[in-house]
């Protein structure tokens, strides 16, 4: 009967909070794959994710070491049910090298687990899998196993992939991605930002005429972390890191530093929290909820959704109801029910928009709002009910939805 929405608004959330606790307790002591150190951090992580209500799933597999011998290693694996057969995979390795891995990576993973939990209660439209991958450092052989064993339906539903590994201590927060179409979401992280007013800078065009140098476009990124053999197998990507561009080593792709004055810090002594936090708090702390931050609202941006509900007393009309879209003062689509009551719509880009019913009906959209226009929730769900209305068989014009 009415125009409904359901506002959530962004502004009222923090982002980083709840992450750099996460990283107090992963960080403790080192997360050494295949050893004792790794099983707290793969309980902790597990039970984060059922606290959020998720399924969760472990994923078991073996690597070797030089002397041949096999060590098992898991992938946990929180599913998000969606709206649709697509999915988006969020992932961060929970293992470390030697050191006590704040940075690398105990900040990817305590994202990821808040990612999780702040959209634990958000509708969207495609499914969801967090994956706190094991074994990165000794070989990228966690997100090799999940890859190697997804299927070909899988794969085909697959929109993209998003890393985020070593979010703290580099000098600038990066975002990477495919060159070209593919590197749809770096480009939206991108335009968010400047919106946002946060700060995020991707990789410049480095091109080498000799033979034993790496070269890559604008944007990229080289094959140092988990996104990898999402990327062979054409699945597109984005990746999340904090780092520095300025001085590369052209042989590895590696930095020479990722912060000026404290250097690399990761797989060091000095990657721990109590180091971090009393030498680069203000720079990390702000890297960690700025990519929390702009994650979370480039995932909802591509959320933008109408649902409109017609609910008359003769479901048999539903057949001969029909409403164009506007999109810009231009038709976009027109929409039928289709045998259900409701019409579902995703990916709106921004504009303005008119609905507006095509045939005459007895339907009328009641609208108890004074202003032309209305936002959406930061969710991007409207939904529009329409109701049998007696004696009014004009067609009706609603121009009244504003996507931000």
């Amino acid at each position: 009967t009415v125009i409904k929405t359901y506002p959530y608004s962004q502004n009222t959330l923090t982002f980083g909070e709840d992450a750099i606790k996460h990283i107090s307790y992963l960080s403790k002591t080192p997360r050494i794959s295949g050893t004792k150190s790794i099983l707290n951090a793969q309980k902790y992580i597990k039970n984060e994710f059922q606290k959020c209500g998720y399924e969760v799933q472990e994923q078991i597999f073996n690597w070797p070491l030089i002397n041949s011998k096999n060590i098992t290693s898991k992938n946990i694996i929180a599913y998000k049910k969606g709206l649709n057969n697509n999915q988006i995979i969020i992932g961060a390795h929970y293992d470390s090298t030697s050191s006590n891995g704040a940075d690398d990576n105990a900040s990817g993973v305590s994202a990821l687990l808040e990612i999780a939990q702040k959209l634990n209660k958000i509708t969207l439209p495609y499914n969801i899998k967090f994956i706190a991958f094991d074994a990165e450092e000794l070989g990228l052989f966690g997100s090799r196993h999940y890859v190697k064993n997804m299927t070909n339906y899988e794969k085909s539903n697959t929109l993209l992939y998003i890393n985020i590994d070593s979010i703290l201590t580099g000098d600038d927060l990066y975002i990477y991605g495919n060159n070209g179409n593919k590197g749809w979401f770096r480009d939206e992280v991108i335009e968010i930002s400047k919106n946002e007013n946060i700060n995020i800078k991707t990789s410049p065009k480095l091109i080498s005429n000799n033979d034993d140098e790496i070269s890559i476009l604008e944007g990229e990124c080289y094959d140092y972390s988990d996104h990898v053999y999402f990327r062979y197998e054409g699945i597109p990507f984005a990746y999340f890191e904090s780092t520095s561009w300025d001085d590369i080593n052209m042989h590895t792709g590696y930095p020479r530093y990722r912060n000026k004055e404290f250097g690399m810090i990761i797989h060091s002594y000095k990657d721990n929290l109590n180091y971090i936090l009393n030498n680069i708090e203000k720079k990390s702390l702000n890297n960690l909820s700025n990519c929390i931050s702009l994650l979370y609202k480039t995932i909802l941006n591509r959320n933008k959704q109408l649902i409109i509900i017609t609910d008359t007393n003769d479901q048999s009309n539903l057949e001969n109801i029909k409403y164009d879209l506007y999109h810009n003062n231009k038709i976009i689509k027109t929409l039928s029910h289709n045998g259900s009551n409701k019409i579902e719509i995703f990916d709106l880009p921004k504009g303005r928009y008119k609905l507006k019913q095509v045939n005459n009906t007895n339907l009328n959209l009641k609208c108890p709002l004074d202003n032309n226009y209305f936002n959406v929730s930061d969710n991007g769900t409207i939904h529009l009910f329409y109701e049998d209305v007696k004696n009014t068989v004009k067609t009706k014009d609603y121009d009244g939805i504003l996507i931000r």
